[in-house]
């Protein structure tokens, strides 16, 4: 059966908190303390966001790599080489360039994002996310069965 992509497109003008399940979702855009920047999924979201972290801080973004939060049981979620990872996405800049796990679920990429946000001491309300599609009555069957 084919669907009409169309009908599940949603307010991309209405934001939406980190507190929410993004399963089955696409962003569409993001906003961090008045900076706005689209994305077309969710790897996007996260390395865009991780570039705006270092043009702010450097130095912190930096301790990340040493920082148990940002390991997991068999990947780094944070590093200068890409040896403990499925999928990185480079970010930073020329002189100095980081990797982060690209393989993550929408949500999973949401709970990375506000533990940098923390790490930083940015209150979790001053990012915002704005969608372009919901695919969750898409996948009801599966949830369902």
């Amino acid at each position: 059966k084919s669907h009409d992509y169309e009908e599940y497109s949603v307010d991309n003008k209405k934001p939406h908190s980190l507190d929410e399940d993004f399963k089955f979702k696409r962003p569409y855009a993001f906003v961090l303390k008045e900076s706005g920047k689209k994305v077309h999924n969710w790897r996007k979201m996260l390395k865009e966001t991780c570039n705006f972290l270092i043009d702010i801080d450097e130095n912190k973004f930096e301790n990340f790599i040493t920082d148990d939060d940002f390991k997991g049981r068999k990947r780094d979620y944070i590093s200068h080489n890409t040896n403990k990872m499925n999928s990185p996405i480079e970010v930073g800049n020329e002189d100095n360039n980081f990797y982060v796990e690209g393989n993550l679920s929408a949500n999973s990429v949401i709970d990375l994002i506000k533990k940098l946000l923390l790490k930083y001491d940015i209150d979790l309300d001053e990012y915002k996310i704005y969608l372009k599609a919901d695919y969750t009555d898409l996948h009801e069957w599966y949830i369902l069965s």
